[in-house]
């Protein structure tokens, strides 16, 4: 999709709180649920634009690493 996966975990999240009970695309009701973005604190902390290139300069050398995202939700 080309979307940054931290970009689209951001996007993932349903905010303001007061939007519940909220229903998901696949029709589940969510009720209270408290969601929290990533914190650009953190990814500045963990360095995680130098974990994207390296990241990327890995995979094309065939070694495909994932890099770890905290939960969303508090």
């Amino acid at each position: 999709m080309g979307i940054d996966p931290a970009e689209m975990r951001k996007r993932g999240i349903s905010s303001p709180t007061d939007a519940y009970p909220y229903k998901s695309a696949s029709g589940m009701p969510l009720r209270g649920a408290v969601a929290s973005p990533v914190p650009g604190q953190l990814l500045a902390l963990m360095k995680y634009d130098e974990l994207r290139r390296e990241q990327s300069g890995l995979r094309k050398k065939g070694v495909y690493r994932g890099i770890g995202l905290p939960p969303l939700s508090r």
